[in-house]
């Protein structure tokens, strides 16, 4: 049974879904469009679009999302198409939507990149079938979600996040007796990398008196966190602080502080969620990562390399808890960080 319903003649067909796979472990894919994906991410609104209308792309005046076919405008569900899933599935059971009948494959090339993004989607016929997205960066496979959908009120999330490179482009894939599929809330997020340096060397020890830093120019006006490449030894006594100030000796601009179980004994890459700051793109800004007490065997190592790429900031010590006059500059040596904006 197919589950469009006629527009002029209408269309409609259905799928179920059950639990998501990801196929690729540089992506982490999102099961339900729960309260965390929501905040991360922003909405391409459909309801604006003109009801049976069809459509070559879409835009919020942001991202602009186009498809290698167009999609028919529909709904909201039921009208025009018949069925959806429902929460905590799907963010409503009534959403507007955009269907195609005719192809099994379909493109989506995304205008900006982004390190989130995601749909919910069901298939025409009233039934199950495995149904694929493959994430791409570039020419290159970050990453696949795989789901059995069913096509009868079944509709569920396809959305991942970028464990490595934004996303620019999607690819979606039904099989043959799905009689196509339909889509809707769509998603992404405006964050990705701004400025990064990952070539490792050595490292140094944060604890005591002993601060770190590292400069940088943000190429994006908005800086919304970092990851250092990480790790502990022993037992650091406190939390590590991370900033970011405009001078090394100025005041925090905004900070962060993680304890000690949030790091490994390990190398890692670990994620400072820093409150959101306005930056200036091309100035000097600095990553600023200091604690108190421990010793050389119970503190932070932050990973660094030698005569790196990155051209646009250095490494900085100070052995003197930061004060004025005590930040000397090493010019071959670069911190191992990234930078998070839009």
């Amino acid at each position: 049974m197919r589950k469009i319903i006629a527009i002029g003649i209408f269309l409609v067909l259905v799928c179920v879904v059950f639990a998501a796979t990801p196929v690729n472990a540089a992506i982490n894919s999102y099961a339900q469009p729960d309260a965390t994906y929501i905040a991360e991410t922003e909405k391409i609104d459909l309801s604006g679009l003109i009801y049976g209308n069809q459509y070559g792309s879409i835009t919020d005046g942001y991202m602009t999302v186009t498809f290698s076919s167009t999609m028919t405008k529909v709904g909201p569900v039921p009208t025009g198409w018949a069925t959806w899933g429902s929460p905590p599935w799907t963010e409503t059971a009534n959403p507007h939507v955009l269907f195609e009948t005719t192809d099994t494959f379909m493109t989506w090339t995304l205008s900006k990149p982004t390190t989130i993004f995601g749909f919910e989607l069901e298939p025409n016929v009233f039934n199950v079938f495995q149904c694929t997205v493959d994430f791409y960066a570039g020419a290159t496979l970050v990453g696949s979600i795989v789901r059995n959908v069913n096509g009868y009120y079944g509709a569920r999330l396809f959305a991942a996040r970028s464990l490595g490179d934004p996303f620019d482009k999607v690819e979606i894939s039904v099989p043959a007796g799905a009689g196509g599929f339909s889509v809707a809330q769509i998603r992404y997020s405006k964050i990705v990398i701004d400025q990064q340096q990952t070539q490792d060397f050595h490292f140094a020890g944060c604890y005591d008196n002993y601060w770190h830093g590292q400069s940088f120019k943000p190429g994006l006006s908005t800086l919304t966190g970092v990851k250092l490449y990480i790790m502990k030894t022993g037992a650091p006594p406190n939390p590590a602080i991370l900033s970011i100030r405009s001078s090394l000796t100025g005041p925090d601009l905004t900070s962060i502080a993680l304890p000690a179980a949030a790091f490994p004994i390990s190398w890692d890459w670990i994620e400072f969620d820093l409150p959101d700051i306005t930056v200036i793109p091309g100035n000097t800004y600095y990553l600023v990562l200091r604690t108190t007490g421990g010793t050389i065997y119970n503190c932070y190592i932050w990973s660094y390399g030698l005569v790196t790429p990155y051209t646009s900031g250095m490494l900085w010590k100070s052995y003197s808890g930061g004060i004025w006059g005590s930040w000397v500059s090493c010019s071959w040596y670069d911190f191992c960080f990234k930078t998070y904006g839009y």
